[in-house]
C-alpha cells in the first residue's frame, strides 16, 4: 500500500546520511554482510515498532473471520509454563492443532541440556534443577525458530479458505517453503549480489492441461530467522537493541524480494516487499514499498537525496505470551487475507490477476 510517514513516525526514524554511490566496490558483499554502508547508499530509514495498519490496510486484518475464530481459542490454550512442560502435558492437548508448534516453541525455550540418568554425561552434569527456563538458549541456531515459524504458518494455510486462490479459471495454493533461496540484486552500473531468505510463502498450481503441479520460485512473503542473541545479547524480556546489520540484511532480503517480483510483470510497477523475521521467540512483520523511480536510481549510479526507501517493522509478538500467539495469528491471517485480494503489489501476484483478466 502507499505510504508516507507522519510527524509521530517521523520524529522517531532512525537514518543513515551520506553520499550514495552505487558502484563503490564496497558494496559488493552477499546480502546477508550487509551493513552501514549499504544503508546509506541505498537511502534506507528505519521506522520501528509500528501498528499493523501502517504496514498493510487494516480492513484485512480479522474481526470475524472464520478461521480466526476457530483458531484463536486453540492458540491461546496453553500458558507460558504449560509450554515449557508441553511434552509431558500434550495429551491435555489432543485435538489443538497447534500441537506441533507447540513442541516447536517448547524447544525454542529450552536452555538447558537433558542429561538422561546413567548416561556419562549425567555422570557429569547431575544438577537436578529444570532444563526450561522463559529464555532461549544464546547458543541455539534459528532452527527451532525457523520450524516454528513455517509450522505456524502450515497450520493456517490447512484451512481450505485460507490457501485457495482463485484467478479466472485457474486455482492457486499459498505453500510454505522452508529451503533458503537466493535472490538476485542489481544495482548501479551492472554490480550483482545474491540475499538468500529462510523460506517463504509461495504460490503453487496444478497445471490445467498437464496435471503436474507447478511450484513457485518467487516469494510472496520471505523468511528470516535467527537466534535471540543474533547482532546483540539480549537478556530474557528485554527489548532488540538496534543493529545495523540487522537492518542491513532485512535491506538485502527486501530489495531481492521486489526485484525478483518486478521481474514477473512485462510493465514494471510499484512493488512491496513482506518479511517475517523471527528471532527466538520474538515474530515481527517488515515491510518497504519501492517505487518504480526508486528501482530505476537503483540501477544507475546514485540514489538521490530526495528519494526515501522507508522499512517498516511491526511491533514485536511474543509467541510464548498468549496475547503475543493471538496478535501473530491475526496478523497472519491479515497479510493472507491482503495477498489473496489482488491489491498487494507484489508482481507475482499482479501477473496472476492480469493474466486471468481480473
Amino acid at each position: 500500500m502507499k505510504f508516507e510517514p507522519n510527524e509521530e513516525e517521523l520524529a522517531k526514524r532512525i537514518e543513515h546520511y551520506g553520499p550514495s554511490d552505487l558502484n563503490s566496490p564496497k558494496l559488493m558483499v552477499p546480502g546477508s554482510d550487509w551493513n552501514s554502508q549499504q544503508l546509506v547508499a541505498f537511502r534506507a530509514s528505519l521506522l520501528d515498532d509500528l501498528p499493523l495498519d501502517r504496514l498493510f490496510p487494516s480492513e484485512y486484518m480479522p474481526e470475524d473471520h472464520p478461521v480466526s475464530n476457530t483458531l484463536l481459542p486453540k492458540i491461546r490454550e496453553p500458558s507460558e509454563d504449560d509450554l515449557k512442560e508441553f511434552l509431558s502435558k500434550r495429551g491435555d492437548y489432543i485435538g489443538n492443532p497447534f500441537g506441533t508448534f507447540f513442541i516447536r516453541l517448547q524447544s525454542a525455550i529450552t536452555t538447558g541440556v537433558a542429561y538422561i540418568p546413567g548416561t556419562t554425561g549425567h555422570a557429569r552434569n547431575p544438577s537436578s534443577t529444570s532444563d526450561l527456563s522463559s529464555s532461549s538458549n544464546e547458543d541455539k541456531d534459528e532452527e527451532p525458530s525457523k520450524q516454528m515459524l513455517s509450522i505456524l504458518l502450515d497450520t493456517i494455510l490447512f484451512y481450505p479458505q485460507m490457501s485457495d486462490v482463485r484467478y479466472g479459471n485457474q486455482k492457486y495454493l499459498l505453500a510454505v517453503e522452508t529451503q533458503q533461496r537466493s535472490m538476485e540484486i542489481s544495482f548501479g552500473s551492472g554490480s550483482k549480489v545474491t540475499a538468500k531468505n529462510d523460506g517463504g510463502l509461495y504460490l503453487t498450481y496444478k497445471d490445467l492441461y498437464t496435471g503436474s503441479v507447478k511450484h513457485g520460485i518467487v516469494p510472496l512473503i520471505s523468511f528470516e530467522a535467527k537466534r535471540r542473541h543474533a547482532h546483540h545479547h539480549r537478556a530474557a524480556g528485554e527489548e532488540e537493541k538496534y543493529s545495523e546489520a540487522l537492518l542491513g540484511q532485512e535491506l538485502a532480503e527486501l530489495l531481492g524480494h521486489a526485484m525478483a517480483n518486478v521481474n514477473e510483470l512485462v510493465q514494471p510497477t510499484d512493488q512491496e516487499a513482506l518479511l517475517l523475521t523471527i528471532h527466538g521467540t520474538h515474530l515481527k512483520l517488515v515491510v518497504a514499498r519501492f517505487t518504480t523511480a526508486y528501482l530505476t536510481y537503483v540501477k544507475s549510479h546514485s540514489i538521490p537525496e530526495s528519494e526515501r526507501l522507508w522499512i517498516r517493522r511491526s511491533s514485536p509478538f511474543q509467541l510464548k505470551d498468549r496475547e503475543g500467539r493471538e496478535g501473530a495469528l491475526r496478523m497472519i491471517i491479515g497479510i493472507l487475507e491482503y495477498i489473496k485480494s489482488g491489491t498487494s503489489e507484489i508482481g507475482l501476484m499482479q501477473a496472476a490477476f492480469s493474466y486471468s483478466g481480473q
